[in-house]
């Protein structure tokens, strides 16, 4: 979460509350239990929301909308004029998403940047409101800075493969670095990009 923006509002969700399980008790009781396990990681200053709906029928599902919206008009960027040339920017971006392009080169990002008419000493800045706002992730460290991420769901995916591999991939929950290869198949992560997803993996 951390790697999208910094002080992030984080939102905790339980689902399924039809479930016949879920009495009003066992929620409470279920969501202290996630609170204390938070509180233990210090992670709970950034949930800013602990919420139950029903997932069949979509019970609380309007009050859950209400709060978000509450809270994201919260944020700092809300009620911001964006400049016309980050929005260009985004378009550009956009664009390129349609194609399938999930990541850019740092250099080829900062043409693009100059080309929506931002200025070189803006790079930084427009980079930095972007990934505020989730459309990019970007690593400011080692070689990791040489990588735009313009899709976030690209690392979602390379996660996932991680995760659900079969295959026999995996021996007594190791994965060995000479199988990735196998798991991280073209087109969708190139080969090139696998020292740069290794790299990720290792921060």
């Amino acid at each position: 979460i951390s790697s999208r923006t910094s002080n992030p509002p984080v939102v905790v969700i339980g689902t399924h509350a039809c479930d016949p399980i879920c009495t009003q008790e066992y929620i409470d009781q279920v969501l202290d239990d996630v609170e204390q396990r938070l509180r233990e990681i210090r992670c709970d200053k950034i949930v800013k929301l602990y919420a139950v709906v029903d997932s069949v029928t979509g019970d609380n599902l309007e009050v859950i909308q209400s709060q978000l919206v509450e809270l994201a008009l919260k944020q700092p960027h809300m009620g911001d004029e964006v400049p016309q040339n980050y929005v260009a920017l985004q378009e550009k971006i956009n664009v390129h998403k349609t194609t399938g392009v999930t990541t850019l080169s740092w250099n080829d990002f900062n043409d693009m940047a100059r080309d929506a008419g931002i200025e070189a000493n803006d790079v930084n800045g427009v980079t930095k409101f972007l990934q505020n706002l989730g459309h990019i992730i970007y690593f400011n460290d080692g070689d990791l800075r040489e990588l735009v991420v313009i899709d976030p769901q690209f690392l979602v995916d390379m996660m996932a493969t991680i995760f659900t591999t079969k295959n026999g991939f995996t021996k007594s929950g190791v994965l060995t670095q000479n199988v990735l290869p196998h798991i991280w198949r073209e087109p969708r992560f190139p080969t090139v990009l696998h020292p740069l997803l290794l790299n990720l993996l290792q921060k």
